[in-house]
């Protein structure tokens, strides 16, 4: 790994070694990374992926690493984390937003800017590209009814590229990039013109519902559950009688 961090180094890219996975996952398990990387631009983040490919080190691409379940045996390898990867630019009704911002901060500068439409999402706690990548969403909404295009980073064929909303192939849980090794380097999202009062009533609906369903005291992946058949899970336990049942400890 000193091949790694000198490169770091030289590029000016934060990192830390030897850190553990729960002091950053949101389940809070996980054993040590040999070296997590946070590139603050979309340049530095090419790069610190090239000379990885480069030297054939194992590496792994996370947000905020609210949707990982890693093992306590750690990761012997990179975690190329994008938390420091956060711009947004606004144009009229249109975002165009780095990989690593945050949704719930996408949403309050969007209210600024007097923008809403996406206020469902409000609460999940991860980035966009996570976001994109599962087409994420809450209740009946979801990413891909706002998104435009992505910018993705092909490793493989050292390329950027551009991915309409057709091409991102979104569907329920799922996209495109959950079968390629593409990197979200950005996206493009639609808003709907909104009042900031508006905008953050229907945010604070939001929170309310997810206070009065969810446990938001304690570490959690969110739900690891799909909907089957468009019937929620939770519904289909309680039928069962199956709520509170549990095998071993």
């Amino acid at each position: 790994m000193y091949r790694v961090s000198d490169f770091l180094k030289k590029h000016d890219v934060n990192y830390k070694r030897n850190l553990k996975i729960s002091d950053i996952s949101s389940i809070k398990i996980g054993g040590p990374a040999d070296i997590v990387a946070y590139p603050k631009t979309e340049s530095e983040l090419i790069e610190t992926i090239d000379f990885l490919e480069s030297i054939f080190t194992p590496y792994k691409i996370t947000g905020k690493m609210t949707n990982i379940l890693a093992s306590d045996d750690g990761f012997r390898g990179v975690i190329v984390s994008t938390k420091l990867f956060s711009e947004m630019d606004f144009s009229e009704n249109i975002a165009t937003l780095s990989s690593g911002v945050l949704v719930n901060s996408l949403l309050f500068a969007a209210a600024k800017e007097n923008l809403g439409g996406l206020e469902e999402l409000f609460g999940i706690p991860g980035t966009l590209g996570g976001l994109l990548h599962n087409n994420g969403g809450a209740g009946n909404f979801d990413v891909s009814k706002a998104v435009l295009y992505a910018r993705v980073y092909s490793p493989k064929d050292k390329k950027i590229l551009i991915l309409d909303n057709a091409d991102l192939k979104l569907s329920y849980r799922s996209s495109i990039l959950c079968d390629k090794d593409y990197v979200v380097l950005s996206l493009c999202l639609a808003f709907v013109p909104r009042k900031y009062s508006e905008v953050m009533k229907k945010i604070r609906l939001a929170v309310d519902k997810r206070r009065a369903t969810q446990p938001l005291a304690f570490p959690s992946l969110g739900s690891v559950f799909k909907r089957e058949n468009g019937a929620a899970v939770s519904k289909l336990i309680d039928e069962a009688g199956l709520k509170g049942y549990r095998i071993g400890a």
